[in-house]
């Protein structure tokens, strides 16, 4: 009997935060993409998001 690995593929997500209402939002790593980064605007309060985490989450195939 012959075992075989399970593909494992990472999608990897940059976690934004609000500096005025700490509102936290998950999406999509971008290319260019770092830690601290400013990015958009808050969209509840209009604060500066900023990148706070990268990760990846493994999705088994």
């Amino acid at each position: 009997m012959i075992f075989s690995k399970k593909k494992e593929i990472v999608t990897p997500y940059s976690v934004e935060e609000c500096g005025s209402c700490k509102a936290i939002s998950k999406r999509k790593f971008k290319e260019g993409d770092y830690i601290f980064k400013n990015t958009d605007s808050c969209s509840s309060c209009k604060g500066q998001l900023s990148i706070v985490k990268i990760f990846g989450e493994v999705l088994k195939v």
